[in-house]
């Protein structure tokens, strides 16, 4: 993809410029976008189907209890979250949700090709 939107795209975030080819992950869709606004950072749209909503489920409720510790100070501010992206947004949708979250790092399946 050349980082413009498919003519056919339906996602649930609409501040987004998609950069890469979709890649599957265990739970659903996974691409690498960047905010519309926001030429600084590359992220990941994780997009789950409803048959995986569970999964989606399961990931907003970590990043919910990791806000939690955060938030009450029960984690080293010097180690933060190191290793764990960050959450953008999330939206759960009547056909699909979506979470948008930090990039880590390089895409693993580059590296090892």
């Amino acid at each position: 993809m050349n980082g413009d939107q498919p003519e056919d795209a339906n996602y649930l975030h609409k501040n987004i410029i998609i950069n890469s080819e979709k890649q599957k992950s265990a739970q659903g869709s996974v691409f690498y976008v960047k905010i519309a606004n926001d030429n600084t950072r590359e992220v990941v749209l994780k997009i789950y189907k409803n048959e995986d909503k569970k999964s989606y489920q399961k990931e907003i409720t970590v990043f919910k209890k990791l806000a939690e510790l955060k938030q009450n100070r029960e984690v080293d501010h010097d180690l933060e979250m190191v290793g764990f992206p960050e959450l953008i947004s999330s939206i759960d949708g009547k056909n699909s949700a979506e979470i948008l979250m930090e990039a880590l790092g390089p895409n693993l399946r580059k590296l090892l090709k």
